[in-house]
């Protein structure tokens, strides 16, 4: 499935993966620059991903008000607690920080 929602490209497909099983694919980009809102592979089927991804976009557009920085630090903090590691011990991306490594 493929779809273009709140101004962001958003695609959900099944394929084989390189072990031998089917995976479900889904991403969303922002065709404003490109910015990735979401991206990845599992289980359900299509139309679930594709269900959760416009959701992500409206989380990503109304919660974050399409702020890549906070969406970032919000998805860093979010990947710490599923490995779960304490987010004290990371820095969280900043504009001084990206700036200072550019």
């Amino acid at each position: 499935m493929k779809a273009i929602y709140r101004g962001v490209k958003i695609e959900a497909r099944r394929e084989r993966c390189l072990g031998g099983w089917d995976q479900v694919y889904w991403s969303g980009y922002r065709q404003s620059d490109g910015y990735g809102v979401a991206d990845g592979f599992g289980g359900g089927t299509v139309r679930e991903c594709f269900a959760d991804m416009k959701a992500e976009v409206d989380r990503f557009l109304d919660e974050f008000g399409g702020d890549e920085m906070k969406h970032s630090a919000d998805c860093h903090e979010y990947a710490l607690t599923l490995a779960g590691m304490p987010s004290s011990i990371s820095t969280k991306p900043t504009k001084s920080n990206i700036q200072q490594r550019e």
